[in-house]
C-alpha cells in the first residue's frame, strides 16, 4: 500500500535484464512504453460535443524502445523474430521517511513481446551509436513495492489494474460454460468430445508418472531445509533450475500472510476468499515472497514441479495449526516484542468483546479494501480481534511468523466462544 509517511523522490539505482541475464549496453535512461486504449467518438442529444470512449480492455499497439550506446551489447540478442523476447527492469525508488531518514521501494517491469524494429544508429568519432531496438509487446507488468499496480496479457486477456480484475464483468457476460448432450443423443459431427479416449505414448506416461524428488525434513541439513529439488532441471527463461530455495518463509511474519489474502481478494481469486492458505493462489504469491522468484517463475511451472513446492508452503504454514488450550495459544518459538519475551498468548477476552468492537474491527477490514462478508476465515480481522482481546498492539500479532497466522484465525473464532 502506498503510505503518506514517505516523500516518493528519485529513481537510486536501475538494472535491465534480458531472459534472466543483466544486459550489457543500455543506455542510462529508458523511456517505458506508453499505453493507450482503443477508443472511439461518442456524441447525441443532451451532450455537449464528442466525447473519445475508451474501451475497457482493448488497446492500441505497445511499443517498448530500447537505446544502446553501440552495437557490441545486448542487442544483438533481441533481434530474431522467431523468438519472443522477455525483459526485466528492476528499480530502488528513494523516499523520504518524514519520520527521519531514507528508505527504499522496489519497483519491477516485466515485458514480453517480439522485435518490431531494429535501428543501428550512427557512426561518429568519440560518440554513441544511439542504436535502437523497438519491441511489439503482448504482455506488461508493473510492480511496487511487491504489490500489482498494472498487469496486461494481451495473447491471454487479462487486465489487472491495483489487484482488481477490469475484465471481470465482460468475462462473466460473454464466456461460453461447456455443456454436455443430453443422454441419449450423439454430439454433432466435427464437435470435440470431452469422453474421447486415446492411446498414450510411453513418453507421456513417463511424463505423467514422473514425480519430483522433494526431501524430507530429516534429511536436509540446517542451511537447506526448505529447499525443493528435482530429479531434472526446470527451465525459465532459458536457464536451467535443479532446486528452489524456499528459506525466506521464516522471514515470512502474519502481515505477509494478510497483504497476501488482500491482493488476491483484490484480484477476484474466489477460490482463496474462504479457506485462503488451502488454495494454489496462496501458496504460489508465499512462494515469490520466500524465494524472491518473479510470480512468473512459480506461474509457468507445470505440474510435477509446482505440486511439490506449493504442498510444501502449505505444510509449513499449516505446521502449528494445533496449540491451543483453553483459548490458552501457544507459540512455536518464543517472540520478543518491545523487550518482553512471549510464549504463549492468552485469548480469553474474546468472550467478553462488544457489538461495538465486532463493528470496529469490520471497519478495520474495510479500510485496508477487505469487503465484509464471512470474518472467521479473514487474517487481518484475526489480528484486531485479539488485540482487542488481550491489550496487546495489533503490530504483535502482525509481525508473529506466517505459521502462526491459521493458528491465531482458528483460535480467535473458537466456537466455544459462541456458545
Amino acid at each position: 500500500m502506498i503510505s503518506d509517511n514517505y516523500v516518493p523522490e528519485k529513481i537510486n539505482e536501475y538494472n535491465a535484464y534480458l531472459d534472466g541475464e543483466k544486459m550489457i549496453g543500455v543506455v542510462p535512461d529508458i523511456d517505458l512504453a506508453e499505453i493507450g486504449m482503443k477508443a472511439s467518438e461518442v456524441e447525441g442529444a443532451g451532450m455537449l460535443g464528442v466525447l473519445d470512449s475508451p474501451t475497457i480492455g482493448q488497446f492500441e499497439s505497445i511499443e517498448q524502445e530500447i537505446k544502446f550506446n553501440v552495437l557490441y551489447s545486448s542487442a544483438i540478442n533481441m533481434l530474431s523474430p522467431l523468438e519472443a523476447v522477455n525483459l526485466t527492469f528492476r528499480a530502488a525508488q528513494q523516499v523520504y521517511d518524514k519520520t527521519g531518514g531514507y528508505a527504499f521501494k522496489g519497483l519491477r517491469i516485466v515485458q514480453q513481446g517480439r522485435v518490431k524494429k531494429f535501428k543501428p544508429g550512427k557512426l561518429k568519432r568519440a560518440e554513441g551509436m544511439e542504436a535502437t531496438v523497438t519491441l511489439e509487446l503482448t504482455y506488461y507488468l508493473i510492480e511496487v513495492d511487491g504489490e500489482i499496480m498494472l498487469e496486461i496479457d494481451k495473447l491471454n486477456p487479462k487486465y489487472i489494474v491495483c489487484g482488481k480484475d477490469m475484465l471481470a464483468g465482460i468475462s462473466a457476460l460473454v464466456q461460453r460454460p461447456i455443456t454436455k448432450p443430453a443422454p441419449g443423443k450423439k454430439p454433432r459431427a466435427g464437435a470435440f468430445s470431452f469422453n474421447r479416449r486415446r492411446s498414450i505414448t510411453m513418453s507421456e506416461k513417463e511424463n505423467m508418472e514422473y514425480k519430483p524428488e522433494v526431501k524430507v525434513e530429516g534429511e536436509r541439513d540446517q542451511e537447506r531445509r526448505h529447499v525443493v529439488a528435482f530429479k531434472r532441471p526446470y527451465l525459465f527463461e532459458r536457464k536451467e533450475y535443479a532446486e528452489v530455495d524456499l528459506s525466506g518463509l521464516d522471514e515470512l511474519t502474519v502481515k505477509d500472510a494478510i497483504e497476501v489474502q488482500r491482493q488476491l481478494f483484490g484480484q477476484q481469486e474466489v477460490a482463496a476468499s474462504l479457506l485462503t492458505e488451502t488454495t494454489t493462489a496462496f501458496a504460489q504469491a508465499l512462494a515469490v515472497r520466500a524465494s524472491g522468484k518473479p510470480v512468473e517463475f512459480f506461474k509457468l511451472m507445470k505440474k510435477p514441479f509446482y505440486r511439490p513446492v506449493f504442498r510444501y508452503v502449505r505444510e509449513y504454514v499449516m505446521s502449528v495449526e494445533q496449540g491451543v488450550e483453553n483459548h490458552i495459544m501457544r507459540l512455536e518459538k518464543p517472540c520478543f516484542f518491545e523487550g518482553k519475551e512471549y510464549r504463549e498468548i492468552d485469548l480469553n477476552g474474546v468472550a467478553d468483546l462488544n457489538s461495538m468492537q465486532e463493528s470496529a474491527a469490520e471497519n478495520r477490514m474495510a479500510r485496508e479494501g477487505f469487503v465484509v462478508t464471512e470474518t472467521s476465515f479473514n487474517y487481518l480481522y484475526a489480528c484486531v480481534v485479539a488485540s482487542m482481546a488481550t491489550g496487546l498492539p495489533e503490530e504483535f500479532f502482525t509481525s508473529l511468523p506466517v505459521c502462526e497466522a491459521v493458528k491465531l484465525k482458528n483460535a480467535v473464532n473458537d466456537g466455544d466462544f459462541f456458545e
